[in-house]
Parts: C-alpha cells; structure tokens; sequence
C-alpha cells in the first residue's frame, strides 16, 4: 500500500543539481509530520534546508497556521462531513444510484467503496464487499455492458492487484475481478471498437517494464493488446483522436517518456525524455491548443538532476509544441489543467508544484506560447497533488481555478483554495474541511440535488489510523453554461479520457453587413414588409445566426426574429443584427418609411387614430358614426368594446383601455376594429 509520507529520521541520501535539493527514497522515512507524495519509485525530493535538519534528527514540518477573519459563503449540505473508516485518494464520483430526483456521491476507501445521499446517509446496500489490496486511484464510470446503464469501475493498486466492475446497487457484475496486477493508475473507459461498451484501459507494472491492456466487459483483451511500456508506467491512460484520422489513439505515459498508438497497437510515435527527467502521476492530457489540425498533448514532470522539472507540450507527431517545455520551481505530479481561463478564444494551461521542506510553492499559468499569465505564477504556502479543477464557482461569468492543499492546519482542519482568473483569490473562499487536510483529494463540480445550482464535493482525511470525511457543500450559484465549467473532475469527465471536450476553436463573428431584399431601403406602402438581410463575416464563422431588433425608431417599425420588418409609422427605423456567438459584433442599416399615416379618406369619410404607438389612451377622430368599436390581442380575444357611437362633427372619441380594464394592458400589437357607415375598418395599434 502507498504511503503517504512524513519525515522524522536519518537516512542515506543524496544531493542532486537541481534547485539544491535532496533526493530520498520513501520508505526511509517514518514519523508524523505533513504529508508529501513520492514519485512512482518512491523517491521523495527535499530541499537543501530540510535536507539539513534532517540530517540533525530535526522533525521536518511546516508551522500548523491559524485561520481567522473567514467569510466562506458556500454552505454545507446537512448531514456532512460524514466519516468512514479508511482512505480515500484522488477524485470521487457522483450518479444516480436509486433512481430518484438526486444524485449519489461514492467515494474510494481502503478496500470498499462508500456511497452517500445527499443528507449524509448511507445509500441502502452500500459500502461495496472489502477488495482485493487497496485502491489508491480514482473511480471511473461508464456503460462497460452496453445496456445504457453505467458500471463503477476502480483497480486496486500493488502486485496482487485487481480489476473491479460494480453495478449500481454495488454488486460486482459477471466476469469480474480480473486479477490484473500492479496497475498506474485509474481505470479509463472508452468505446474503442465501436461495439457500444465502453472498454477498460488500463496500464500493468511488470517492473521495470509496463504493458497496456484494453479489456472488454467479459474479461478479454481486445486483439492487438497488451503493448510493451520499456519502464513502468504512470498516471491513467488518455484517449482521443489527435491526428483528425476519425479513429482514436491511445496516448499513455511511463516514467521516462510517453508512447501512443493505433487502437490496433501500432505504435504513432514514442517520446523519450532527458535525462533525469521523468513523469509520476501525471496522465496526459489532450486539446487543441491552437485551433490548426490535430491535437497537442501536455504533461506534467519531475526532476532530479541538472534538467529543471517542467510541462511539456508535444504536436501530434511526437515533435516538442514550439516554446515548450516551460520550468517549474520544483517537482510536479498531477495532471496539467487546461482552459481559456483570460477569455481570450485560445486554451491556457496550468499545474502546480510541490517539493519536502519548502516555504513557499506555485500555481503556474501559461498562454498556449509559453507566456506566463497576467498574475500567474500564484505563490502558495501549501503544496499542489491534485489536478486544478477549473470553473466559473462564484457566478461572475470568468473561471476560477481551485486546489487542494497538502497542510494539516490547526484544529486539525484543512482547506480546498480558489482563485480568480487574474491570480487574486475568490470571495468566500478557501473551504474549510474538518478531521484533516485535502491532501491528494481532488474534488468535483456538479449538481447533485438537481436544483439548478452548483455544489461541490470534496472530502478531508487523516492517518493513524485512516479515516475519510466526505464534505458536500452548495456553492449557492446557479450552474453556469458548459463554456464555463471546462473541468470540474478529474481527467475532465468520468470515464477519465484526459481530453479537454469544449470547442475552443469556435471561428468568431467579425463583421455583419445588414441589406434589404432586393436593395431597397424604404417602405412607403401602408402596413408594408422588407426582409431584412444579414451577411454573417468570416464565412467559416461557426455561428451564423443573429438576432434582430430595431435600435433606434421603434415607434415606426417593428421587426421579426426572421428578419421581416414591418412599417407602423412614418419615420426612420435603425435594423441592427447582432451576432449570436457572444462576440458582441452587429450590423446595422436605416430604413425610411413613409405613408403610414392613421387617417383613411375616401368621399365617404375620414378618421384617424392617435398617437400609435401609445400607453393604451388614445384618440379616434372620425366625419362618420361608428357603428361600434372592439379591440382584440393577437390571440384574439376581445379587451374592449363600444357600440353606437354618435357624430360629433367630427367624432372626438377617447379610448382609455388601462380604465375600461382596470389595470394596464400588456405590452404589444393589438387590432382595433371599426364598422361605420356600413363599412369595416381593422387597424393595428401598439402599445408600449
């Protein structure tokens, strides 16, 4: 089983180039103190400093530190924190289990997995039968059978470690477990061979070389499978099409470089790393960070000799993302982040770095060439294990990025940080946990009682002996658009593919150009139409569509979303179309319109109505009786009427529909019908 780390002791180590630190093998290291995460060969890196004290039988530590002064606005569900005996690391997941309006959450133990409803009690049936080794990776969830119902799927870790599959009551489904061996890292699932079950992908230590298997749903592997790692590999398996071949590749990384191949195992390309340079934990991940054909993949690295660790960014042929790799201060483990945090239209990318003994450690963050963001780095006083989920937390319409934090503060409480787009750090936050720190838990975003509103899910933990508190809180904001929740759980969905799934490369609107049918710019017949036109530039803008309105004459004219514009008054009406995709960008053109005048003449009669538009009152004038009167909504239905009515040379007469109703009417167009003189007159009026 992992152990995570604490250090009190004398130990055979050795200074290493880089940074002035200290490589040590973890499992010299005994006592209390704060947790740090070893690499996948169990190597612990120190600073000079530590390194010293350590050498002196000093405790290694860092001070515990007082929270004051904290207004936290998120609220904890009640019923949580909740505990169970044992440890959870890395990402929890969240589906329906019982089939009623809310989500579940199931959290990772040592040996079980652990399910809870939304008031803190256990879901019936739950915690799962006690595993085979322990679980030391993240769930994954996904259809394995093909029957449109999810399976949980998690891997135990060390050499006797196996493969589970759970239904949704938490019952091991046929053909598993399969005894699998040492495996690196979560489970991925993807439908690899279009048969609709999603696979199992997942890589096996066979020290010091690795293998890559794919399984299906009854404990086969597929044909082609398992493939050779040339040392052991870390970090889960990604998935995605990086080269726009309309076929997948699989992209997995060891610890001294990356391979990827053809879901028939091919090989595309290995990539191998400097030396003394290596990657521990970090899966890759996969986007298109500058919008040209393929994909590029980014990963996270350590360091231990001369080579300072770094994130790399590689093209989809395995050659090095121009301006890339970008240093680190010290050694990183998670996952790289990716996201258009600064709105800007391209994706940024993001990790965080931790190293023993330290004072001060980094929340990085780079544009796709390599440029440090506007207020990144973030110094920290804590350590970074989990990947950065990003996402907009607080409702201000820009993302947020949020951490966990490897310090036990005091009173033994721990936190989950957050940040805005800019570096500084978001209202009501951090979170604070209770029994314990956040150390390696990452959390996740979602909706879990359906009521519109984000919360979130995290959980603390303590040693000695293990215990797990899952944490639920409400964010008390509504649940933004898609656009602003790029990655809210680990790997960014649940199956654990690694890629970033969000269009980043939407072509924007530049220009609108604004015509009329037939190149007309007027309307001079009564109660007469003009199709508008829009010309939506550049022509590959990913969104053609508009919305029309009059921004200026509203009072003679009145326009449908299909463009079709319709004269109400004499005057000048200003049509403007506005681009749909959020780029503010519109077009606009004036049309005059003339001969709209309320007064009908003939060498019968004349009367007129007025003002029209208006608030509901409004005069009719006529040289002739009327017969009478009735004023009925687009619907229909009638909202006044008035029968004989008698000449007053000429007819002044007062509508006032706000008395007659007693209240005023609604907003909108409205049709007013005359009989006089034996003749049928039906106007439109509006009211506004």
């Amino acid at each position: 089983m992992k152990k995570h780390v604490f250090i009190f002791l004398l130990i055979c180590c050795y200074l290493t180039s880089f940074s002035q630190t200290v490589k040590v093998h973890s499992s010299e290291l005994l006592g209390v103190g704060i947790n740090v995460m070893p690499d996948e060969l169990g190597y612990v890196q120190m600073t000079q400093e530590a390194y010293e004290q350590f050498l002196e039988g000093n405790l290694i530590s860092t001070p515990l530190k007082n929270s004051s002064n904290l207004e936290i606005e998120p609220t904890l569900f009640d019923g949580f924190p909740t505990t169970f005996n044992g440890s959870s690391d890395k990402n929890a997941i969240y589906c329906n289990l019982d089939g009623d309006p809310e989500l579940e959450i199931i959290y990772t133990g040592t040996q079980q997995l652990h399910a809870y409803n939304t008031d803190g009690s256990v879901v019936d049936g739950w915690p799962t039968q006690t595993m085979n080794d322990y679980i030391e990776k993240s769930l994954s969830l996904g259809d394995i059978t093909g029957d449109g119902i999810p399976e949980i799927v998690v891997a135990t870790r060390l050499s006797s470690g196996w493969l589970y599959a759970f239904d949704l009551s938490g019952n091991v489904i046929e053909n598993f477990p399969i005894h699998h061996g040492f495996n690196g890292g979560s489970p991925t699932l993807y439908d690899i061979d279009g048969d609709n079950k999603m696979e199992i992908l997942i890589s096996k230590r066979i020290y010091p070389t690795g293998e890559i298997y794919i399984y299906n749903e009854d404990g086969t592997v597929l044909p082609g499978w398992p493939q050779a790692l040339p040392y052991i590999p870390t970090g889960s398996i990604s998935v995605a099409d990086i080269d726009n071949d309309d076929q997948v590749e699989i992209i997995a990384a060891y610890y001294d470089g990356l391979k990827v191949f053809e879901t028939d195992g091919t090989e595309v390309f290995h990539f191998i790393l400097p030396a003394d340079v290596h990657i521990s934990y970090s899966s890759p991940v996969i986007a298109n960070i500058d919008c040209l054909p393929g994909k590029e993949i980014a990963f996270a690295s350590l360091s231990y000799g001369s080579q300072p660790p770094a994130v790399y960014v590689l093209n989809n042929d395995g050659t090095i993302y121009p301006n890339w790799p970008q240093s680190t201060t010290w050694n990183m483990y998670a996952h790289v982040s990716i996201a258009d945090i600064d709105d800007n239209g391209t994706l940024d990318i993001f990790c965080g770095d931790q190293i023993l003994g330290a004072s001060n450690y980094y929340i990085y963050g780079w544009d796709k060439d390599g440029n440090n963001l506007t207020g990144f780095p973030i110094e920290t006083t804590w350590a970074i294990n989990s990947q950065l989920l990003i996402a907009d937390i607080d409702n201000d319409q820009h993302l947020e990025i949020i951490s966990d934090d490897n310090v036990t503060y005091s009173g033994n409480t721990g936190y989950y940080h957050a940040y805005n787009h800019d570096g500084t750090p978001t209202d009501g936050w951090p979170l604070e946990v209770t029994n314990g720190g956040t150390f390696y838990k990452t959390p996740t975003i979602f909706d879990v009682d359906n009521d519109g509103n984000l919360d979130f899910m995290g959980a603390s933990g303590v040693v000695a002996p293990y215990e797990t508190s899952p944490h639920l809180w409400k964010l008390n904001v509504p649940v933004p658009d898609p656009a602003l929740m790029p990655l809210t759980t680990s790997q960014f969905n649940l199956q654990r593919t690694g890629e970033y799934l969000l269009d980043n490369c939407a072509v924007a609107v530049e220009e609108i150009i604004v015509s009329a049918e037939g190149g007309v710019n007027a309307i001079t017949t009564p109660d007469g139409t003009l199709q508008m036109l829009a010309e939506v530039l550049p022509e590959n803008a990913t969104n053609q569509s508009v919305t029309w309105s009059i921004s200026a004459g509203t009072n003679f004219g009145e326009i449908s979303q299909e463009g079709i514009l319709t004269a109400i008054n004499d005057g000048t009406v200003t049509v403007r179309a506005t681009a749909n995709d959020g780029s503010g960008v519109f077009g606009e053109l004036d049309i005059e319109i003339s001969n709209q005048t309320m007064t009908i003449s003939s060498h019968e009669h004349t009367f007129s109505i007025y003002p029209n538009p208006s608030n509901g009152i409004f005069i009719i004038e006529s040289t002739h009786n009327i017969e009478s009167l009735e004023i009925t909504n687009i619907t229909g239905k009638t909202i006044l009427t008035r029968g004989h009515v008698p000449l007053n040379d000429p007819l002044h007469l007062q509508i006032n529909i706000p008395l007659t109703m007693g209240h005023a009417p609604l907003k909108g167009v409205y049709f007013l019908k005359l009989i006089t003189n034996n003749k049928t007159i039906i106007k439109k009026i509006i009211i506004n």
